[in-house]
């Protein structure tokens, strides 16, 4: 068997970096591959075989080769190291290997069953014949059924068809079913018109590959969530526990699925945003202070007590100590003076570069003022305003959608913004988020690569009114395409995202699909959402404008009336 063995492993092995051998020396490997060699007990040592060796070849020469294929199938949903070319080379004639669930997701398994040719009555052992057989593994039926490859005789060391025993199953799977996990999430499925970005991705590999797509619709999981002990809810649980072979709708390159499953090549970038509640426009009274900001006023106000005091002091200098009284009046009203631009009495000679330099301050401090007044005096003015995340936590506005897959990209992020950001996220049922519109909530959306948004079926219209979108996203991802863990699929997947993104089709079907399912007034409404209309007329001033300024007269009027009573008192 050993000459056999070697003639098998050195023809369909060598494209591999390594072979794993479970074998207690049936035979003697005389290859050039490296081998990591491992006994026929049932317990798999897992730090010998789980070492990242590269080893996709995989030989069993053991009396238990049916438990040892079942358990190493079993730990590869336990490992994070991935064998998506696994090619499965078996001594034995355990023909019940065949027959295990573990088969389903294999398709390059030969089994080499030791037969003899009893014709020849003087049979000597030297005409052993050994039979190698596969699984059909592709059709809508009968993938299990065992079907004979080749027979190879021992004694002039020949085949009897010389046929590829490793052939390509996955080329053409004659119609065999490809079970796609999902729920109805625009645009990326829609299970019930065959549609979707990410649907149409799914549906062009079974196309190529000749599979028959069905359903496994989950519209109440959604996403879902697995559990440790592999059982799970939505795409993710249904993934996990073997009912569906790919999963599709908006699933990020989340850590902790990529425990229990494979992902592909992301099809896409998109980014998690919010419509949140309109800002409110900030009263006409406090234009008048907005043409500075406030570190330029404590800046004005501390120049303003210097020159007070430069003055004071001038005048003090200037005359005797007990008109203090008066020079503190005098200093009060010059400074008034110099600020508001109006003329001031004849000052001391000696305090002539003081004037001079309090006069050129205030020049240009009016000059500046009166060009941030007329920028902003037609332009509303808003507080609230929410763009970023950061604007989002000093909101205090809760955020949330239907399932907390929105903040699952967030779970591992420590920083203090993205805890505040998850800790404020709600989750609630479609009918609860519904009737939210109507209250200063924030609702999570996706803005996606073309321009267009993933917007969840309980936001209205008129919810979308009373919000602005974002203009920065809370974070940002890509979405990918999941598979069962070491799934053979993968590759070929990988291979098909990569030649459709380089073809820019995922643009093109974005658009297409949103066109042919989404409510696009709705996409416009919230992309409008975002973008102050412009509009090129000239605005004509109103009350509103000068409001500030009336509000400072009448104040002015109010405080003199004040004085002008005081100074009537009788003393």
């Amino acid at each position: 068997m050993h000459v056999l063995a070697n003639l098998l492993i050195s023809t369909y092995f060598n494209q591999f970096h390594c072979i794993l051998i479970f074998s207690n020396n049936h035979f003697e490997y005389n290859s050039k591959i490296p081998i990591v060699s491992v006994g026929c007990d049932e317990k798999i040592d897992e730090n010998v075989v789980f070492k990242y060796h590269g080893c996709q070849g995989i030989v069993i020469s053991c009396e238990n080769d049916l438990g040892i294929f079942e358990n190493f199938e079993f730990l590869l949903k336990s490992n994070l190291e991935r064998f998506n070319f696994r090619r499965y080379l078996i001594f034995g004639g355990n023909f019940e290997i065949f027959s295990s669930k573990s088969i389903n997701y294999v398709a390059d398994v030969v089994m080499v069953s030791k037969e003899f040719d009893f014709d020849d009555k003087f049979w000597l052992g030297y005409d052993s014949i050994f039979g190698m057989y596969t699984h059909r593994y592709v059709g809508e039926k009968s993938q299990r059924e065992i079907v004979l490859l080749d027979k190879w005789f021992l004694k002039n060391q020949s085949f009897s068809f010389n046929f590829n025993l490793y052939l390509d199953k996955l080329q053409d799977q004659n119609g065999r079913e490809l079970k796609i996990a999902t729920f109805n999430y625009e645009p990326y499925s829609i299970p019930g018109n065959k549609d979707g970005t990410e649907m149409l991705v799914v549906l062009e590999f079974a196309k190529r590959y000749k599979m028959t797509p069905t359903f496994l619709v989950d519209d109440v999981g959604m996403w879902g969530e697995i559990y440790d002990n592999w059982t799970g809810i939505g795409i993710l649980g249904n993934l996990a526990m073997d009912k569906g072979d790919v999963g599709i709708g908006a699933l990020y390159t989340w850590e902790h699925d990529f425990h229990f499953l494979d992902f592909t090549k992301p099809t896409i970038r998109t980014g998690v945003t919010c419509i949140a509640p309109k800002p409110k426009i900030i009263g006409g009274w406090i234009t008048p202070f907005l043409a500075f900001s406030w570190k330029l006023w404590i800046v004005l106000i501390i120049a303003i007590i210097i020159i007070f005091s430069s003055i004071f002091y001038v005048l003090t200098f200037n005359t005797s100590k007990s008109f203090l009284q008066e020079n503190l009046m005098k200093s009060f009203i010059l400074t008034q003076s110099i600020f508001l631009l109006q003329s001031i009495p004849k000052f001391p000679s000696n305090s002539r570069i003081i004037f001079a330099l309090s006069l050129l301050l205030s020049l240009m401090t009016a000059t500046l003022y009166n060009s941030g007044l007329a920028s902003i005096m037609t332009v509303p003015r808003y507080k609230g305003t929410i763009d970023d995340v950061y604007d989002l936590i000093k909101s205090d506005v809760k955020w949330g959608a239907s399932s907390y897959a929105w903040i699952s990209s967030l779970y591992d992020d420590n920083s203090d913004v993205y805890k505040e950001v998850v800790n404020n996220f709600y989750k609630g049922s479609p009918d609860d988020l519904r009737k939210r519109n109507n209250e200063s909530f924030a609702f999570a959306i996706e803005r996606l690569h073309g321009g267009h948004y993933a917007i969840g079926e309980y936001i209205t219209k008129e919810g979308i009114q009373e919000r602005r979108l974002m203009s920065q996203d809370i974070y940002w991802d890509y979405c990918i395409v999941m598979l069962r863990k070491s799934s053979i699929l993968t590759p070929k997947f990988d291979n098909l995202i990569l030649e459709i993104s380089q073809t820019g089709l995922p643009s093109f079907w974005e658009y297409q699909v949103s066109v042919r399912n989404s409510d696009m007034k709705l996409q416009e409404a919230v992309h409008n959402s975002g973008h102050q209309p412009h509009s090129s007329s000239l605005i004509k001033l109103s009350f509103t404008h000068l409001e500030g300024a009336f509000a400072l007269w009448i104040l002015g009027i109010i405080i003199s009336c004040i004085a002008f009573l005081w100074e009537l008192r009788p003393k």
